[in-house]
């Protein structure tokens, strides 16, 4: 009798890949004087909160 496989190692593999669980936040600034809009981007978090309270000393906002 030859060798088989066991069907586990003869089908696909059913991991998926996931999205991204975070995402990049992009500040949209606009000119006083021209009204013109630009986008600056800062890097991923998954919360983020401009204003809020202050955080202790040497903390960052995001």
């Amino acid at each position: 009798r030859s060798a088989r496989s066991t069907p586990s190692t003869r089908l696909p593999s059913t991991r998926k890949a996931r999205a991204k669980t975070t995402k990049k936040i992009v500040l949209k600034l606009q000119c006083q004087s021209c009204k013109h809009y630009s986008q600056r981007a800062i890097k991923r978090c998954k919360h983020f909160e401009i204003g809020g309270d202050k955080k202790g000393k040497g903390t960052s906002l995001f």
